[in-house]
């Protein structure tokens, strides 16, 4: 059993392990295109709800701040992947965003990546492992975003 100290130490260690390597995948998928690692789950995202998504949505799927959301979308629409629709004739943020064909085609090649490094990342692991890997994990980050949101960084 681990010491508080070394699963500290541990803990941080390995999300940040984690992300850099979450970061270089999402990197190499987009180099040669003209988007942002950050685009790739909202691409993805749009994949998936074929209706469309709005601005706000895709802030809370990805639980980024909206105003980043709404700058960084329009480089999308921009370089051609999404459409905002403004049939209801609502500014761009409150409008559903759909992907254009060019959207599809580099939302199905993140998809195909996607499922690929998951396949991988949890070769050997049951599936009740990675059920319970999942929910310890999404109540992890919640007493994390408890904790961020005081102050003081202490728990209550």
């Amino acid at each position: 059993m681990l010491l508080k100290a070394e699963r500290f130490e541990s803990f941080v260690l390995s999300i940040d392990a984690i992300h850099k390597y979450i970061s270089k995948i999402k990197n190499d998928i987009v180099c040669e295109r003209s988007v942002k690692s950050v685009h790739t789950l909202w691409l993805y995202e749009l994949l998936i709800h074929k209706d469309g998504l709005t601005s706000a949505e895709l802030a809370a799927k990805s639980r980024i701040d909206r105003s980043l959301v709404s700058r960084e979308i329009r480089a999308l629409a921009r370089d051609g992947y999404i459409n905002f629709d403004l049939s209801e004739g609502r500014g761009n943020y409150n409008s559903r965003i759909t992907l254009t064909q060019k959207g599809k085609i580099l939302a199905e090649e993140i998809a195909k990546v996607a499922i690929k490094v998951q396949n991988i990342a949890s070769n050997d692991i049951s599936d009740e492992e990675l059920t319970v890997f999942y929910s310890v994990l999404e109540r992890v980050m919640h007493n994390l975003q408890t904790i961020a949101k005081n102050e003081k960084g202490e728990s209550k």
